[in-house]
């Protein structure tokens, strides 16, 4: 890690009802036992398929939703406690898409000095200021002030978010796979924008996305996420170079590469997809997993460390030097 904890979740829950019937509800549970920290100047990436979770992590580091058990604590303190405006100064988002994250009636210019006009941030002038240096800072020249969504392409507005969620000098930001939207070209020129400004502003980053190829290039520490549940976590390099949970392994087989004659990887995922309604005994993954062993199905694995990695797997408990 880079420095202190300045984000830590501490055994999260959450679930939502769902309607069965006429009369009757049926839990889902979306974050189970979820527990996280992110250091200040870290990338902490999430990563896992559709459906496991990583949304509702987010909405919940943001304060957006109440877990119905654990802790959020920023700076030390629980979310809970601090003040909806303190929060956006502390921590903002970026969506996934920058077709819809931004409303096509306003202007750039009212798009970006938005949020210091609701925090009372300095006067009409000193607002028109500091626009002009955050659409300069994103690479976007002061022309497009004037300019409306529609009229500029996706990698436009992704720096528009960019520069919207920079306007009250947050020192996290939370990216909900922010470049999914964009095109192949585009999606490297926003990637590298977000670590210049991490460089440059301090930033600290929760970096959701699917895309394991993605989070390899931005990311300095990685979670793996599978129905809910953190099942393997520790510095990228050490998950990329030697992925400890059969899950993680998959996926970095699944990463598409532009080798010729390359082909789909064939990724020898058993089972059908994950159905958060009816999750199943003992480990999770072990219907789809290629390498299960008899305990998992009946036993849910406990944690282990194997070279600094924290894998929640039976297979794991051989490698765990304790």
């Amino acid at each position: 890690m880079s420095g202190k904890a300045i984000l830590e979740l501490r055994h999260v829950e959450h679930a939502f009802k769902m309607r069965e019937g006429l009369f009757s509800h049926r839990a889902l549970q979306a974050v189970d036992d979820v527990s996280l920290s992110l250091a200040e100047g870290d990338v902490l990436g999430v990563v896992g398929e559709s459906g496991c979770g990583k949304t509702t992590l987010l909405r919940i580091m943001l304060g957006l939703l109440t877990p119905v058990r654990g802790d959020i604590l920023l700076d030390g303190a629980p979310i809970a406690d601090q003040k909806r405006r303190d929060l956006a100064r502390k921590i903002q988002m970026i969506f996934q898409d920058p077709y819809s994250s931004l409303n096509p009636r306003r202007s750039i210019g009212s798009i970006v000095g938005q949020p210091l006009e609701i925090h009372g941030v300095g006067d009409s002038t000193e607002r028109a200021r500091r626009v002009r240096e955050l659409l300069d800072v994103v690479g976007l020249p002061t022309r497009m002030l004037d300019n409306y969504p529609t009229q500029l392409s996706g990698g436009q507005r992704q720096r528009v978010a960019i520069a919207r969620a920079l306007a009250l000098r947050p020192r996290i930001i939370v990216c909900d796979e922010p470049t999914s939207a964009l095109d192949v070209s585009v999606q490297a020129q926003i990637l590298n924008l977000l670590l210049d400004l991490r460089r440059d502003f301090g930033l600290s980053y929760v970096f959701v996305s699917h895309n394991l190829a993605v989070v390899e290039h931005i990311a300095t520490r990685i979670a793996v996420m599978y129905l809910g549940r953190i099942v393997e976590t520790g510095n990228a390099e050490d998950i990329f170079r030697r992925p400890g949970h059969p899950y993680t392994r998959i996926l970095l087989k699944s990463v598409l590469t532009p080798a010729p004659r390359a082909g789909v990887p064939d990724i020898q995922l058993g089972g059908a997809a994950p159905n958060p309604m009816d999750i199943p005994s003992g480990c999770r993954f072990h219907p789809r997993c290629p390498e299960v062993l008899p305990i998992c199905a009946t036993q849910d694995p406990a944690t282990f460390e194997v070279a600094g990695v924290h894998v929640a797997c039976h297979l794991a408990r051989a490698t765990d030097p304790k």
